[in-house]
């Protein structure tokens, strides 16, 4: 018999919403499947739910200690389980900042027993405790080091090239970095107008945050060390950060993908106020193109693995007009207008390869062209939803591949 089964749910398996049933035996998910003839203790009826393991939030700020009239780990924790959050990783620029031992041990204090979530903290990183950086191997409790490399809330700021290498140097954990630049943040202080919201993404801009990002990313690649890139805001970062894989991760929070500018200043004024700032609609559209293609970077991956040079890369869309004339050879199709459509509705990666024999060796890696018939392995069978949306395109013989490169990419930017 069961402990637990959850009944008429909706679940998201395999990149699609079923509706099915959950079965709970000492605390985890023990089946999936038709459970109308099972028995257990405790049965819950989930009709017009969505049912989803509890969620993590790997950013929060608690507030505690120093500034618990807003919030602490004890209300904080509660107002995240009753959102469907189970763990959460909580920052360290409080007062005073989680940044060595003794207040390590002492925010551990203060979370026994008064937290209803699982929780982990984050170390702080500052220009000199690159000591106690280095005893963090193995730590309970901590999920890994905080660096600020550009100033905001409290009072760390690691911002110097040399400092934030002994960061990386001294310690085991991932690093996670708010990352923007704070020799631009101090040079464009004068844009700030006072009273207009919308001078903050002015003052701190695009090449505020990627300024940062790049220098992160080659320290951590030069040291083989694990950098996250929180709270990831521009287009410029998205496209650079989906060529350096590996140890280098990155995130984008809620508000970046709900709201842009300028209409989220006119509408909330200094509510929409934050680091980095809510930027213009095409940064918003291109982090959701970032979010919706998440297997981007697992088919650069299998690319890689299987041999081929990658010779060109951009990320582009398409307008329906040139569309129309990439896919021309298809225009008399039933499904035409259909492939079109969908590939102007966004941006897609290009890539020109590199391999002996490349145009018959890139259709035995992709597959079939209905990801039904595809070979498993391949990555139409592992990544296409359906034969207008099959993931990757291929060109069907030299010549074709020729006038394909050709299109999206001048003789000066092949490598």
């Amino acid at each position: 018999m069961l402990d637990l089964i959850i009944i008429n749910g909706v679940c998201f398996i395999d990149g699609r919403l079923n509706k099915t049933d959950i079965g709970v035996q000492n605390g985890k998910i023990s089946i999936i499947g038709d459970l109308s003839k099972e028995n257990s203790h405790e049965k819950i009826d989930a009709k017009n739910l969505i049912v989803l393991p509890g969620c993590m939030d790997t950013q929060v700020h608690f507030r505690e200690p120093g500034s618990t009239s807003a919030e602490d780990l004890h209300t904080g924790s509660k107002a995240a389980i009753a959102g469907g959050i189970t763990s959460v990783f909580e920052m360290p620029n409080t007062n005073p900042p989680t940044a060595n031992m003794k207040e390590f041990n002492n925010k551990l204090n203060l979370a026994k027993d008064r937290m209803y979530s699982n929780y982990a903290f984050y170390f702080g990183a500052t220009p000199d405790n690159s000591t106690e950086l280095s005893k963090l191997k193995g730590l309970d409790g901590c999920c890994g080091v905080k660096l600020f490399a550009g100033s905001s809330t409290g009072n760390l700021l690691v911002d110097k090239e040399e400092d934030i290498e002994k960061v990386f140097q001294n310690t085991s954990k991932i690093v996670a970095v708010h990352s923007e630049d704070e020799e631009i943040i101090n040079l464009r202080k004068k844009l700030i107008e006072n009273g207009n919201v919308h001078t903050h993404p002015v003052w701190r801009n695009e090449e505020c945050a990627m300024s940062s990002t790049r220098r992160i990313v080659r320290i951590a690649k030069r040291l083989n060390k694990k950098a996250h890139i929180l709270h990831v805001t521009t287009k410029e970062e998205v496209d650079f950060l989906s060529q350096n894989k590996g140890n280098i991760t990155f995130e984008i929070t809620p508000q970046h993908l709900t709201i842009y500018a300028p209409d989220c200043y006119d509408k909330l004024g200094t509510f929409a106020q934050m680091n980095p700032p809510l930027r213009d609609k095409s940064h918003y559209d291109r982090l959701w193109y970032a979010v919706r293609n998440n297997y981007t970077g697992k088919i650069y991956d299998r690319i890689l693995k299987a041999g081929f040079e990658i010779i060109a890369a951009k990320l582009k869309k398409m307008s329906k007009s040139e569309a129309n004339e990439f896919y021309s050879i298809h225009s008399e199709k039933p499904f035409y207008n259909d492939l079109t459509d969908f590939m102007s509705s966004g941006h897609s990666m290009v890539l020109a390869l590199k391999k002996d024999n490349a145009v018959s060796e890139w259709r035995k890696t992709i597959g079939s062209t209905n990801p039904l018939e595809a070979d498993e392995g391949t990555i139409r069978k592992d990544f296409a939803t359906s034969l207008s949306e099959n993931a990757v395109h291929g060109s069907d013989s030299d010549e074709n591949a020729i006038k394909e490169i050709n299109f999206f990419f001048s003789g000066t930017e092949l490598i």
